[in-house]
């Protein structure tokens, strides 16, 4: 992101949290998206995995 954007931000008024607010977030909103997809996909299969290995009566927690 170049800084004329912030710039414009502070420029029409906006402060800090005003400017991450509604021009950073929605600019780096689908790459949070789909980095949190990507974690999640990846630790639903370990759990799957885990649980279908070890067996019912095995805790396999951190427990």
């Amino acid at each position: 992101m170049g800084g004329e954007l912030s710039e414009a931000s502070w420029v029409a008024g906006r402060g800090r949290g005003a400017t991450v607010r509604k021009i950073v977030l929605p600019l780096t909103r689908p790459g949070l998206i789909s980095g949190w997809t990507f974690v999640f996909v990846l630790v639903a299969g370990d759990i799957t995995a885990s649980s279908l290995l070890a067996g019912p009566s095995t805790p396999w927690s951190g427990s």
